[in-house]
């Protein structure tokens, strides 16, 4: 698999390793949107990202410098839209700057006028100890 330039496999990134930012950004949200009190989860991600760009630079499926750039853009890239769509000031009616500087960010977030809380519910009725996990024993709990 993946893509050969003169006889030689390669993966078919440029400059940055897809790879390591689909990691990243799966970290990052399972860190972002599960349950606070679930260390353990958000531990675990954290070493499997490390893991996993350990082993994407063992099987030298990249350069070094595509996973650090890689990773830096998926974090950044995440952080950032994080960041602004939890900040009031931006969901101001004073639309026009945000239209110019953030055109991305408005087409997405126009809608929204205040942060979305993070609210949990396990839709189904088995396995109750997930159930019981995720919500604290209640069917909805605002983290």
């Amino acid at each position: 698999m993946g893509m050969a330039i003169q006889g030689v496999r390669c993966c078919g990134d440029y400059m940055f390793s897809g790879h390591t930012c689909v990691l990243t950004l799966l970290n990052f949200f399972i860190t972002e949107y599960s349950p606070r009190h679930l260390y353990f989860l958000h531990t675990t991600t954290w070493v499997l990202n490390l893991f996993g760009i350990f082993f994407i630079l063992a099987a030298h499926e990249h350069y070094s410098i595509d996973v650090f750039i890689g990773f830096y853009i998926s974090s950044r890239l995440f952080l950032y839209y994080h960041t602004l769509a939890n900040n009031n000031a931006l969901t101001q009616k004073d639309g026009s700057r945000m239209r110019i500087w953030y055109p991305m960010f408005y087409f997405f977030e126009s809608s929204v006028r205040y942060t979305v809380p993070n609210e949990y519910e396990w839709p189904f009725p088995w396995p109750l100890f997930l159930k019981k996990c995720l919500a604290g024993g209640n069917r909805k709990k605002r983290f």
